[in-house]
């Protein structure tokens, strides 16, 4: 990840909590993995900043069902990848709700 000359970094992280943004039950998790992206990279926008890559940090309960969580990943990646902010990194936990944080890197001229 490379800035050209004259430009800043900008840094941005949003939470989508399950209960209070999204639901399982009712809402694609394809979609849920897609928002939660669009989220974070909608204030770079703000910012005036174009995308350079994000991290995802999801924390799940161990009864998340699998297929559930992979579809939140390919949204989130469908989404990065449509965006030009490649998945760089992130973490995965054990909690007892679910929520993906979104950390989007950009720059800015």
């Amino acid at each position: 990840m490379r800035l050209r000359a004259g430009e800043e970094l900008a840094v941005s992280t949003d939470a989508a909590v399950e209960g209070v943004h999204f639901d399982f039950e009712t809402d694609a998790a394809v979609a849920v993995g897609r928002r939660a992206l669009a989220a974070a990279l909608s204030d770079l926008a703000a910012m005036g900043a174009r995308p350079l890559a994000c991290t995802l940090s999801l924390a799940a309960p161990p009864s998340l069902a699998l297929r559930r969580l992979d579809a939140a990943m390919r949204g989130f990646a469908d989404e990065a990848a449509k965006r030009g902010a490649p998945l760089v990194g992130g973490n995965l936990a054990r909690a007892r709700e679910t929520s993906l944080h979104a950390t989007v890197l950009g720059a800015v001229a």
